[in-house]
């Protein structure tokens, strides 16, 4: 009796041990890797945000995460009447770098070193790119928290 006794406390301890160990499989099967999660954000934030008018003249029509070069890309267009009172490109570079170097919802993605792009078109055929910035870890992480 003993003896069958203690075959039922083994077997208990091995199942609980077991169930133990594929629970922790389970958790570690359902990490989200930083890439993924970048994929998933960026879609859920165009069909949620997108597009939306910013600013007068200003819309966000997508971000979107481009795995093999770890880059976040958004997009925006620019309507007529925004278009030609545009900033010169040297300035407008400043003050989107600005923006990425105090983002703190960009903060985990900083820190993967991501690149971070932003594309601004013509709202108006032939939707002509006014602008394009590419900003690498190099760029954002030098520059200082306003």
């Amino acid at each position: 009796m003993q003896c069958e006794c203690k075959k039922n406390v083994m077997r208990s301890i091995f199942l609980v041990c077991l169930l133990v160990v594929i629970q922790l499989l389970g958790l570690c099967a359902c990490q989200e890797s930083i890439d993924d999660k970048a994929v998933r954000e960026a879609r859920k934030y165009t069909a949620k945000n997108c597009p939306v008018e910013i600013a007068p003249g200003f819309i966000s029509d997508s971000l979107v995460y481009d795995k093999p070069t770890r880059t976040l890309a958004y997009h925006f267009s620019i309507k007529a009447d925004a278009d030609k009172t545009l900033l010169d490109s040297a300035e407008a570079r400043s003050v989107v770098l600005s923006s990425v170097v105090n983002a703190t919802n960009l903060r985990v993605y900083k820190k993967a070193g991501f690149t971070f792009r932003y594309t601004y078109r013509s709202a108006e055929p032939p939707h002509n790119i006014l602008l394009d910035f590419v900003f690498t870890p190099e760029e954002y992480s030098t520059q200082k928290v306003h």
